[in-house]
């Protein structure tokens, strides 16, 4: 009976080593899609203040 258990214990943990590596891939796309989209916008405000009629450059 021990060895059952520890068999299943072992099984989650791989399925827990699993998930973390999903989430942590997962987040760090989240981020990555963040900083990307900060800077496009960021990069659209300045095209679009330097393409207004009358703006100084």
């Amino acid at each position: 009976m021990h060895l059952i258990s520890t068999k299943k214990f072992a099984g989650n943990l791989s399925l827990l080593k699993y998930v973390i590596l999903l989430f942590g891939a997962f987040l760090l796309c989240f981020i990555w899609g963040g900083l990307l989209h900060k800077v496009e916008s960021e990069r659209a405000i300045e095209i679009n203040s330097a393409v207004r009629p009358g703006s100084v450059s």
